[in-house]
This record gives C-alpha cells, sequence and structure tokens, in this order.
C-alpha cells in the first residue's frame, strides 16, 4: 500500500541519516585520537611554550570546523586572567582589538563563563544571548563560541575555547576542545617540572665547582656508581 511504501522510505531515510551520524563520529573520534597523539610531538618541535600552546589550540580549531581561537591563564586565587594566546588565523583574519593581556576574571565576557561556573559553556546564538557584554572595537565577530575550563586540584588553571563555527556546535565538539585542552595543560606542566630539574641540576653542578664539592649515587642493586664531574677535578 502506498502508506507501508512511504512508511519504509522515512525507515529508510532515518537509517541512512543514523549511518552516516555514527561515521562521522567515527571519523572524528579517529582524527581526535591522532591529534592527542600530535600533541607531545609539538611540544618537541616548539620550545616556547606560547607557540605550542597556541599551536595545540588550533588542532581544536581545526577539529570543531571554528574560525578562532583562544587560550587563556587564570591566576591562582582564580581572579585575574591572562590571554595567552589566539590563533593565527583569529590574529590574521578576525581581531585586531587592542587588549590587557591581564584583566579581572569579573569582568571578562561571557566566553569567561567557563571558569566562572567551573563547567564547559556552549552559545549557539551569541547575537541574540540577553547576557552578553559588549566586545572591544576590531575584536572578532561571534556567532557561536564554546569555552571550557581545565581543572586541577579543584581549582580553574586554565581557560581555551573555539568559536563561530558554520552550524551549531555539539556535545562532540565540547568533549573534542575539553580533552585536548586537558592534555595541553598536562603537556606544559610536565615540560615545566622537567625545565625546573634541568635548571636546579644546573645550579647544583655550579655551587659544587665553585664549592669544589662533588656528589655520588651508588645503585646498589647494580652497583653502578654515578659521579659528579666535579669528583674527577678534586
Amino acid at each position: 500500500s502506498i502508506g507501508l511504501t512511504i512508511g519504509w522510505g522515512i525507515w529508510a531515510t532515518l537509517l541512512l541519516k543514523k549511518q552516516e551520524q555514527t561515521q562521522e563520529r567515527l571519523t572524528l573520534q579517529k582524527a581526535r585520537a591522532e591529534a592527542l597523539l600530535k600533541l607531545p610531538k609539538l611540544a618537541e618541535e616548539f620550545d616556547d611554550e606560547v607557540t605550542f600552546l597556541q599551536r595545540g589550540q588550533e588542532i581544536a580549531e581545526d577539529l570543531t570546523d571554528s574560525k578562532i581561537a583562544f587560550i587563556h591563564f587564570v591566576s591562582h586565587d582564580e581572579e585575574t586572567i591572562e590571554l595567552v594566546a589566539w590563533s593565527r588565523r583569529t590574529i590574521k583574519h578576525y581581531c585586531s582589538a587592542v587588549y590587557d593581556n591581564h584583566y579581572p576574571l569579573k569582568n571578562a565576557g561571557i566566553w569567561a563563563e567557563a571558569a566562572r561556573k567551573c563547567h564547559p559553556v556552549v552559545f549557539n546564538d551569541y547575537p541574540n544571548y540577553a547576557h552578553k557584554h559588549g566586545l572591544p572595537e576590531g575584536h572578532a565577530h561571534l556567532e557561536r563560541l564554546i569555552s571550557v575550563p581545565v581543572i586541577e586540584n579543584d581549582q580553574v588553571v586554565m581557560l581555551t575555547g573555539v568559536g563561530n563555527k558554520e552550524t551549531d556546535y555539539t556535545d562532540m565538539d565540547v568533549e573534542t576542545v575539553q580533552l585536548l585542552s586537558n592534555e595541553i595543560w598536562h603537556i606544559v606542566q610536565n615540560r615545566r617540572m622537567v625545565n625546573k630539574l634541568k635548571e636546579s641540576e644546573k645550579n647544583l653542578n655550579f655551587a659544587q665547582n665553585i664549592a669544589k664539592i662533588g656528589s655520588w649515587k651508588l645503585n646498589l642493586k647494580t652497583r653502578e656508581l654515578i659521579c659528579s664531574d666535579e669528583v674527577f677535578s678534586i
């Protein structure tokens, strides 16, 4: 019958759409996994922390089909935020505003709601949002926005975001930005710790050289003796 034919047609259309959505999700998950593996390599490629942060956030920008992206650090007291970097695309095509690198969190626009609320926020209709703050002259025009907090020890330490996707942002987009932001922060913290250890070792060697004092360490299992350079000059 005609009714049965129409019913089957609708069912087939819905099934096809679901299959397409599933395939899109699998494709994005694969791309996201590859991106997470790429981040440590980016950290090795760029010694400068800001450059690494920028390149890392640009991956989130690309995976979510966004046109702008940003990263801010949040102070220990969670009252001040520091702009670390815009994506290169944002700087080149969308934003020429003059801004302060440091400013109070309470004065920041709705893109900082993620830091104030301690959870991701999404605005798929920014122009009609009732509680938005005005944007400074030259700032990137906003249509849509994702902003996510990176939380460590129950404290917001970093705020990242992407914006202006042509279509509405999805939960998958939010998840993507959050996962990448968490990993970026993890890599930054590890690299800072390694640099501190290297600096401490450098200072120790310098002090030993000045004082003419050496140091040694014996591995009881392997019987390996490790000595500082100064030991051989005493």
